[in-house]
């Protein structure tokens, strides 16, 4: 069955990676079946670069995004120790030209109602216990106690999910050992000053840690400050002080602590008739706005390949090894940015003096691998 689109294609995870993967997958004519619960609440937002819309595009998905999302004309780098601006990254040139942020909850109601749109998507509200997966057969059994048999299963259950566990063969990852973490919070626009009010991203370059802003469609300000574990609990005193981020630092309730492993993409992404996608394949850290960016490419090829090719488990074999290569370099670019922003004392004010120097140029040229 699995050379022909009667294929049944389950796909473990109902979060954004797993409805992508349904799209992608019912667009290229075969049935998808979405098992997982949709998250009740998904806060924050998120940015999307230029390779994140063509994803969209590819995808069909446009229209569905547009009325959730906001444009930004540019990225601002400013630093945490002196006034004004070090670059400005201008969104109108032809390597940035589509830019914008969402919110977590809008992109998952776009997403779903696109999947709404396909009478060959079906999705099963309850989650996973345990896989049975062969060069075979992939067989699961849900906690409801009930089994189902489909001709492949595409992972979209995350980073500690069982379809990692399975092709990888590693254990769970132990987020509390990671030594950086994320600080994210959403505040109205109302409560902040002016410049967080205008379309771009802003991004402070501290010493040691780093702070993203950006409006979102609704009236709200997303926030991510970046920084190391131990010192999470005195961050709100890094904004004391300062004239234009003093007010972050009044609204210490607003800011929900996350952990960020290390940056890793997964060499072989598939195991039998079982393919991961998104972060259960891949993590990208909040930096090059590619967190997102980069599941929805997965999709965009994941559909590409099961048009271009007749049989299923020869579309999902050579999408799996192409996407690998394709995302590592990425990957390892977005790790180098985390280190660059990480960097503190001397190796602080060098950075910056590069970035205000040559800025504009420097910038465009680091993004542009990854972007286009």
């Amino acid at each position: 069955m699995s050379n022909n689109k009667t294929a049944h294609i389950g796909i473990i995870g109902a979060g954004i990676a797993g409805l992508a993967a349904a799209i992608a997958i019912a667009e290229a004519g075969y049935q998808a079946t979405i098992i997982g619960v949709m998250p009740q609440r998904m806060q924050g937002g998120l940015q999307l670069a230029p390779n994140g819309f063509q994803a969209l595009a590819k995808l069909g998905l446009s229209d569905i995004i547009a009325p959730y999302s906001k444009r930004l004309d540019a990225i601002e780098i400013r630093s945490m120790t002196r006034p004004g601006l070090l670059a400005t990254i201008d969104h109108e040139t032809p390597v940035h030209r589509d830019y914008a942020s969402l919110s977590r909850a809008g992109l998952m109601a776009a997403l779903e109602q696109a999947t709404n749109q396909h009478h060959n998507i079906h999705c099963i509200s309850d989650n996973v216990a345990s896989l049975s997966v062969t060069a075979s057969h992939a067989n699961l059994t849900l906690e409801d106690g009930s089994q189902l048999s489909f001709d492949f299963l595409i992972g979209a259950d995350g980073r500690n999910g069982l379809s990692r566990q399975f092709v990888s063969g590693a254990p769970v990852v132990q987020h509390h050992k990671a030594s950086y973490c994320a600080l994210r919070a959403v505040i109205p626009q109302t409560d902040l000053p002016h410049i967080f009010h205008n379309p771009r991203t802003c991004l402070w370059l501290g010493n040691g840690f780093h702070l993203v802003t950006y409006p979102l469609a609704d009236g709200m300000i997303n926030l991510v400050l970046c920084l190391p574990d131990d010192q999470a609990d005195n961050a709100m005193q890094l904004f004391h002080g300062h004239s234009l981020l003093s007010p972050l630092g009044q609204q210490p309730d607003a800011w929900h602590k996350t952990k960020l492993p290390a940056t890793e993409c997964l060499s072989v992404w598939r195991r039998h008739k079982l393919a991961l996608i998104g972060d259960a394949a891949h993590f990208m850290p909040p930096h090059l706005a590619q967190g997102a960016g980069q599941t929805l490419e997965d999709a965009a090829s994941l559909l590409a390949s099961l048009q271009a090719h007749e049989n299923l488990d020869n579309a999902i074999a050579g999408w799996a090894i192409d996407r690998s290569r394709e995302l590592s370099p990425i990957v390892k670019r977005a790790q180098q940015t985390g280190e660059i922003m990480k960097l503190s004392g001397p190796l602080a004010k060098l950075r910056n003096i590069a970035v205000d120097f040559g800025g504009q140029k420097l910038i465009e040229n680091w993004l542009r691998q990854v972007w286009q």
